[in-house]
């Protein structure tokens, strides 16, 4: 019955001025349980893909942030019903988000700055993100890291927290001034030792200072690092990076009396996305003992430092 009627379902119906069938959002739930049933039954990805598109529109009628939806896809914010918002985590959101993990922190937004927002030379920049739990699992010793990149050359701040479950915290860095003009572009991240959902440690933004096309201003960046991907780590740590064209690349560590102890080096490598790792281990192959090191990666006549914990 299914193979030859589930075709039939509708995807959306703005019922909102039909009398007798407004609250459409409530509707449009029930037509997102029954893509997402369709789907159990017959393992048919079209109606998975229809839950998804259902799902996400009725998530775009929360323009405010807040959580909650209206009853009527036309009704303000101010209107919002938490027994539709409480279908569409039951017959939506639960589907999509699955089991939650044991071990997962992350970086939900920027707080106070939008992509794409404007600033004037010498004007204070606020940099704050906020960070999360995702997690079933109290977490202590998490890194939260924000880099600010501009014609490659980045800038690191760190700050290390706890976040139990459930936590929700508000992570303040440093002000930033740009005496010049220029785009600059923000990268926050998350890094926890056993972290089992990485896709969403990670928020970007790019911002404007002054006049970003002026000639002989900074240029977008030709070499983006991304990384470590986690510190504190055990055993491998890894770092990503982008080059806008073909360049050696080498990454050194060293321990807190300045000592090299790793050289990592790639060379032939063209413009684009890579990735290099580092095993934990010294220029001889012996395991370095757990503890704080200190890492400098050279990209032709760009660099990027920072600090690693090795944790065992």
């Amino acid at each position: 019955w299914l193979l030859e009627n589930a075709q039939y379902l509708d995807l959306w119906q703005d019922w909102y001025d039909v009398p007798g069938y407004d609250w459409d959002s409530s509707w449009n739930v029930a037509y997102a349980n029954a893509h997402f049933a369709v789907w159990d039954l017959l393992e048919d990805d079209t109606y998975w893909q229809n839950g998804v598109a259902i799902t996400d529109a009725l998530l775009s009628l929360d323009t405010d942030d807040d959580g909650g939806i209206q009853a009527d896809t036309t009704a303000p914010d101010t209107e919002d019903m938490c027994w539709v918002t409480s279908y569409l985590v039951k017959f939506g959101i639960d589907r999509l988000v699955g089991e939650p993990a044991d071990h997962d922190v992350g970086v939900l937004d920027f707080v106070g700055l939008e992509d794409g927002q404007h600033f004037e030379p010498g004007e204070a920049i606020p940099l704050r993100v906020l960070a999360t739990n995702f997690g079933l699992s109290d977490e202590s010793g998490v890194a939260v890291q924000l880099t600010i990149t501009v014609a490659g050359d980045p800038w690191v701040q760190e700050v290390m927290l706890n976040l139990p479950f459930a936590a929700l915290d508000t992570v303040t860095f440093d002000e930033a001034w740009m005496s010049g003009n220029g785009v600059f572009h923000l990268h926050a991240a998350t890094y926890l030792a056993g972290d089992e959902q990485p896709a969403n440690d990670v928020v970007e933004i790019t911002i404007q200072v002054g006049d970003p096309t002026a000639v002989g201003n900074p240029a977008p960046p030709g070499f983006v690092l991304i990384g470590p991907d986690r510190n504190p780590f055990d055993g491998r740590v890894g770092f990503g990076f982008r080059l806008g064209e073909a360049t050696p690349v080498a990454l050194e560590v060293f321990d807190l009396r300045g000592r090299k102890v790793a050289t990592l080096s790639g060379a032939g490598l063209g413009a684009g996305e890579h990735r290099i790792e580092w095993n934990g281990r010294d220029q001889a192959g012996r395991m370095v003992p757990a503890g704080t090191y200190l890492y400098r990666f050279n990209a032709g006549h760009h660099s990027g430092s920072g600090k690693l914990i090795k944790l065992r």
